[in-house]
């Protein structure tokens, strides 16, 4: 959709098919087209009548589609879609969500499947009840590196990352929102009502993982290089091995050419679906304080992909700022972190 169209009810193909077929038939043909166009030719036109139909208030719809088992039953989009549902309790809202269902079904995830099954298992029922695709690697990590946030609440979560965000007494970076339009903070405690499970546990984990001397140092050694390098922004994954232990993982950009874009590549992609986080650095200077934090350009990259994202901005030379972010748009600053001491 053109960045442009603020509404959806401004969206041209939208608008073409109820001039074409009047606005009270334009729920019944996006069905239609959804179950009978060619799932090979037309397999874009699906996703995209499926995510017109979330935007415009059709869940229930949908819902009631993938439970009828007799329309479509060897349809590999709707199986995908009833799995989801029907394993996970999860219904995608976006073509880009669909697409990492789609990933995580593929025979080489069927392990990470059954971890996201049995994880999200273990969850409150509330929170099962309003997951997102994009919090089942969170829910897979959680299980291995932190079993007992498992168990927490929204609100029992928010208590233990505001108490260790407090202990950290690092200080907040927060750049201007001026020209963004909308009443957007950085502040953990402002945003509070707007945390899920996943958004509280995904923060939780990222300030574990940069406990560690050796991905901390790792991270600053990126940072280094990047500010070196005038091609391009870097980033990568965030993940968890399959020995539970975390791992950041630098991806090659797309293209290169601009220092002020991270261009993420189709293998970040494709290794990002089992992954913790997306994450680029802003590290044009050691003095980046103007630009730390997302901007409408990450904004824009976390609306689509609907990720769970890092960046890391140099704020002084000892000194990296991070935020955690995703659609939204939600971005929580989660302090610095200090460049390691070298030993000796």
């Amino acid at each position: 959709m053109a960045s442009w169209i603020e509404q959806d009810k401004d969206r041209p193909e939208r608008i073409a098919i109820e001039q074409l077929n009047g606005k009270d038939q334009l729920t019944d043909l996006l069905v239609k087209m959804l179950v009978e166009s060619n799932p090979i030719t037309e397999a874009n036109l699906r996703l995209r009548c499926w995510e017109m139909l979330q935007k415009i208030g059709q869940k229930e719809r949908l819902v009631k589609l993938l439970a009828d088992a007799s329309v479509k039953p060897d349809d590999r989009l709707l199986s995908n879609l009833r799995s989801c549902a029907g394993e996970l309790g999860i219904v995608p809202t976006t073509k880009e969500e669909i697409l990492w269902l789609q990933a995580l079904l593929e025979t080489k995830n069927i392990a990470f499947w059954a971890q996201a099954k049995a994880a999200t298992m273990q969850l409150p029922p509330d929170v099962r009840a309003k997951l997102e695709i994009r919090e089942l690697p969170i829910a897979v990590a959680v299980s291995t590196f932190k079993p007992e946030l498992l168990s927490k609440t929204p609100a029992e979560l928010y208590q233990l990352v505001d108490a260790r965000r407090q202990a950290k007494g690092s200080r907040i970076v927060s750049p201007s929102f001026e020209g963004y339009g909308g009443d957007h903070t950085e502040n953990l405690y402002e945003m509070r009502n707007k945390l899920s499970w996943g958004d509280l546990a995904s923060m939780a984990i990222a300030m574990e993982i940069f406990d560690s001397p050796i991905l901390c140092q790792q991270i600053f050694d990126l940072a280094d290089r990047d500010m070196a390098d005038r091609d391009t922004e870097f980033g990568g994954v965030i993940r968890m091995k399959s020995d539970g232990k975390p791992s950041i993982e630098e991806m090659k950009p797309r293209v290169q050419g601009n220092d002020l874009r991270y261009e993420a590549s189709q293998k970040m992609f494709d290794n990002a679906y089992t992954g913790l986080f997306h994450f680029h650095l802003h590290c044009q200077s050691y003095d980046n304080m103007q630009y730390a934090g997302p901007h409408l350009g990450d904004f824009a990259y976390a609306e689509s992909t609907r990720a769970n994202c890092l960046v890391f901005s140099f704020v002084s030379r000892k000194e990296l700022n991070v935020d955690f972010y995703r659609h939204g748009p939600m971005v929580v600053d989660l302090g610095c972190i200090a460049r390691p001491k070298k030993e000796g």
